[in-house]
């Protein structure tokens, strides 16, 4: 099964490897838990540097209706 996702939490629970694509080329690739925890090159990390930590989608959305003007 081929998985397609900018998500990679969801590709380490979905996948066993994980391959990361940056302008079609492919720049790095490896066993899930590895590419995760020990990312080598810099894209992979930006990437999972991008995703919001669980702990903060609460305050987050409150933010967002703050200024957006929606009442809670």
């Amino acid at each position: 099964m081929l998985y397609i996702t900018h998500d990679l939490a969801t590709a380490r629970h979905f996948s066993d490897e994980i391959m990361v694509l940056y302008k079609g080329d492919v720049v790095e690739r490896g066993p899930a838990d590895e590419v995760i925890l020990n990312p080598q090159h810099e894209y992979t990390r930006t990437l999972l540097g991008a995703a919001p930590e669980p702990d903060n989608l609460g305050r987050l959305r409150d933010e967002v209706r703050a200024e957006l003007g929606i009442a809670h």
